[in-house]
Formats: structure tokens, C-alpha cells, sequence
């Protein structure tokens, strides 16, 4: 009967136990916060941001997501970035993953357009961490300091 007990303790605290670093719930409510937050923050620069969903596995999550701004863009320097990869310098546990770039032109103020699909993958996250808070802030931080102005300094430096 011990054993039984000990077994039955054991199994229904795994079935509990939180696989993903984020619940589905948790991923789509951050995912509206940073949308909603950025005309008044990291959005408010040359480039605008825009969050397209995130999904996690482990403790890994990624983030979706697009910009577009105008300027003077080096089109080679644009196009050979395509599908490369970079490790953040502020989080190096912070990816983003160049997927799609597209320059255009405004023919009306004569500048360059760029579109960028990217991703920023987050690696190593506390799965310790349950407050949403907390989770919350800490998504914004690795968001701005990690994804947004890494991309930032790659496109500028394609000028």
C-alpha cells in the first residue's frame, strides 16, 4: 500500500508539472502585450515592429515577427542576410533568425522600404519561473534588448 501511494504522489505530480516554458494562454497574452506596447516603446524608431504569435517547446520560445521602415539600404547586404542567424550581443541566449527581407521603393519620397519576416528565438528560460509577471517583463527585456535592437544594428549597418 506504501508503494502505491509513493507511485500515485509521483505520477500525478509529473501530470501537473509544466512542460513548455509558457501555457498557450500565457503565449497569446504576452504575445498581445508586446504588440500592444510597442507604438509607445521599442516601435517608436525607424523600424516598425510587429509580434505575430509565440510558441514554445521546453524551455525554448520564439517569437514571430515583422518590421518595416524606409531608408537607404545596401540591397547585397540585404539579400546575402537572408536566411542566416545571428547570436545577440546583449542575451546570448537570444537568436533571430532572418526569414524573409524584401526591399521596395516609395517612388513618391524616393526612399528604400524594407521589409523583414524574423524570428527571435529565446533559449535556457527559467522553467522555475511561474509568476506571468514576471514572465511578462522578462519577455519584453529579451524582446527589446535581444531581438529588436540586434536587427536594429544589422539593417543599420546594410546602410
Amino acid at each position: 500500500m506504501k508503494k502505491l501511494i509513493i507511485l500515485l504522489a509521483l505520477t500525478s505530480t509529473t501530470a501537473f508539472a509544466q512542460t513548455n516554458f509558457l501555457t498557450e494562454s500565457e503565449a497569446v497574452k504576452i504575445n498581445d502585450y508586446l504588440d500592444d506596447i510597442c507604438p509607445d516603446t521599442y516601435c517608436g524608431g525607424d523600424i516598425v515592429f510587429y509580434t505575430h504569435g509565440i510558441t514554445c517547446k521546453g524551455n525554448s520560445c520564439t517569437i514571430e515577427m515583422s518590421g518595416q521602415g524606409y531608408s537607404e539600404f545596401d540591397k547585397a547586404a540585404t539579400s546575402a542576410a537572408v536566411g542566416t542567424s545571428v547570436v545577440t550581443s546583449e542575451y546570448k541566449d537570444v537568436v533571430v533568425n532572418f526569414e524573409e527581407l524584401e526591399i521596395g521603393r516609395d517612388e513618391e519620397d524616393e526612399y528604400d522600404t524594407l521589409q523583414a519576416s524574423f524570428s527571435c528565438t529565446l533559449k535556457n528560460l527559467p522553467m522555475e519561473m511561474t509568476d506571468y509577471d514576471q514572465k511578462e517583463e522578462m519577455f519584453y527585456d529579451k524582446l527589446v534588448w535581444g531581438c529588436v535592437r540586434e536587427l536594429e544594428a544589422t539593417v543599420y549597418s546594410w546602410q
